[in-house]
């Protein structure tokens, strides 16, 4: 029999889904209680905040579903699918997503696993930024992500100690949460790619995180 704390991954994920959709998904519904033709205002300023709100729900549904999904049960994923999910996921935070040298060619394809890796360990420095920032990513090889090395800078530029507890693949299920299952699911990808995740705060304003 297959024991109950195997699936706590699987829950903590959809526990951390479920979160991020709350917020769009309350403004649609309190736009719809304010849509009356009558007040012609605030009629328009609900009907904004619903389209804008569902649009968010929509962005975040499809990023999840590349990043936990199967994607269409291919092994590859298109590398302008994958930066453009994240610049959509980013933007929503404040966050401005950059690829630095060694950019993938257009139309490019990464392995799945590669990007899953990108995707969870580009979510891992999202964290370091809770009011925006911009987030730097480069790679000497998209396939094998050698050379791997994200870089997030804002004010303030920081990692809780909690989160970043997940990047140890040798964690604990007991201590898996919420909030550093995203970086314990980064890990795991990186560590099938026989690579492991090094932190380094640079300054206080600049945090790199490296597959080595």
């Amino acid at each position: 029999m297959i024991k109950l704390e195997n699936l706590r991954v699987m829950e903590l994920l959809s526990s951390k889904i479920c979160h991020d959709l709350i917020s769009p998904v309350n403004a649609i519904n309190n736009g719809l209680e304010f849509l009356d033709p009558a007040e012609i205002d605030l009629f328009q300023k609900s009907l904004k905040l619903v389209q804008s709100s569902a649009q968010q729900a929509v962005e975040q549904l499809s990023f999840f579903r590349l990043m936990l999904g199967t994607g269409g049960g291919s092994d590859y994923f298109a590398e302008d699918q994958i930066y453009a999910a994240l610049q959509s996921h980013l933007g929503d935070r404040r966050i401005t997503l950059e690829i630095a040298i060694a950019r993938p060619k257009y139309g490019m394809e990464l392995p799945r696993h590669s990007a899953k890796a990108v995707m969870f360990a580009v979510l891992v420095m999202a964290d370091c930024l809770p009011r925006g920032g911009m987030i730097q990513l480069s790679s000497s090889n998209w396939i094998t992500l050698e050379g791997t090395r994200i870089i997030a800078q804002g004010d303030p530029c920081s990692l809780r100690q909690d989160v970043k507890s997940g990047l140890n693949i040798q964690i604990d299920q007991a201590d898996l949460t919420v909030r550093n299952v995203i970086a314990y699911m980064a890990a795991l990808f990186f560590d099938h790619l026989d690579k492991t995740l090094q932190l380094t705060q640079i300054a206080e304003t600049e945090i790199a995180l490296n597959a080595i």
